[in-house]
């Protein structure tokens, strides 16, 4: 069993980064995230959050789109919720005690930092990918995961996670498929441009200089984020979080190039897949979600209001809405039946 590093002390993270030697039998340690997220429900989140939809609101064209999609409406039903909180928090989770109505959008994840239901347990299917797989801007009811795992009566072990590439998948795949043994697994697979990155150098050299200070070393592990999700844009514009400067030169060479980006998913795809034939699963799905036959797809051009179909986008405008998250669920039932 993989060493699950948003668990364990950091001690033990260190010892496995320090250890310079390869065996292919031994387990790399499991890295997620959002594991801090765990347990928290949130009013915004990630992508779908205030600031965007400040933003929205100013803008007439985006604000119709919000109107006609019903979007506004739904706000006032958590408008007295969200005035009580700090107005700077672009991300808003909301305290254990409040009452939320369940017919706002939510974003609640389970105990393993995920937007899926606990606990894992009986007959269930395992759905990977990025915001699109997450639900971003949509309700939970809503999204393809739930209304596939609906469909064929299984519960719904939803592993979708914004900013996701196909490296992040296999890495959830792998820790998560041996404990679970889901009947089928469907991948909506991220842009290709994406890649996963663990980068605790700077963390495991705080720990030894806190070390020789005889100082504690328990916050170590929590001082910044042990992932880094990238894409060629959030390079180029240095929004990479944790990523040193000499990298990022390297990064917007491999993700510029189309041919490692490919090889890259493939790779990904095809160890998914050996997974999955591994542990007994019934059947692997893959799609890639920039494909043209998804609705969405087809017209849609990041901050485009004039081309935004209100009947398919999510909250944040920056997503699919029910339209196709509907074509996706048939898509995936049709190759599963």
């Amino acid at each position: 069993m993989p060493i699950n590093a948003n668990e364990v002390d950091f001690d033990k993270i260190v010892a496995w980064w320090r250890d310079g030697t390869f065996d292919y039998n031994k387990e790399i340690p499991y890295f997620h995230e959002y594991a801090w997220k765990k347990d928290r429900t949130y009013l915004w989140d990630c992508g779908d959050n205030r600031n965007n939809w400040n933003s929205h609101l100013k803008n007439a064209k985006a604000k119709s789109i919000l109107e006609k999609a019903g979007w506004l409406s739904n706000y006032d039903i958590i408008k007295d919720i969200d005035l009580k909180y700090d107005k700077t928090q672009s991300e808003v989770w909301v305290n254990s005690s409040e009452v939320v109505p369940s017919e706002a959008l939510t974003y609640y994840y389970n105990n393993n930092g995920f937007r899926t239901s606990d606990p894992y347990e009986g007959d269930g299917i395992m759905l990977l990918g990025c915001s699109l797989t997450y639900g971003t801007g949509m309700h939970y009811n809503d999204i393809w995961p739930v209304k596939v795992s609906k469909e064929l009566d299984l519960n719904c072990w939803n592993f979708g996670m914004p900013g996701a590439g196909h490296d992040i998948c296999y890495t959830y795949a792998s820790y998560w498929l041996p404990i679970l043994k889901p009947k089928y697994v469907c991948m909506l697979g991220p842009n290709i441009r994406r890649r996963s990155f663990v980068d605790i150098d700077h963390k495991v050299d705080n720990y030894f200089k806190l070390t020789k200070l005889g100082r504690d070393t328990n916050n170590c592990s929590n001082e910044s984020r042990m992932f880094s999700f990238v894409n060629l844009g959030t390079v180029n514009h240095g929004q990479t979080r944790e990523i040193r400067e000499y990298f990022k030169h390297y990064l917007i060479y491999e993700l510029s190039n189309i041919h490692q980006s490919k090889t890259n998913a493939i790779k990904n795809i095809d160890a998914i897949r050996y997974l999955c034939n591994k542990n007994g699963v019934t059947k692997f799905v893959y799609l890639y979600s920039d494909s043209i036959e998804i609705p969405f797809n087809k017209w849609f051009e990041e901050d485009n209001f004039n081309t935004m179909d209100s009947n398919d986008v999510g909250r944040e405008l920056g997503h699919p809405g029910p339209l196709s998250h509907n074509w996706i669920t048939k898509y995936f039932l049709e190759q599963i039946q």
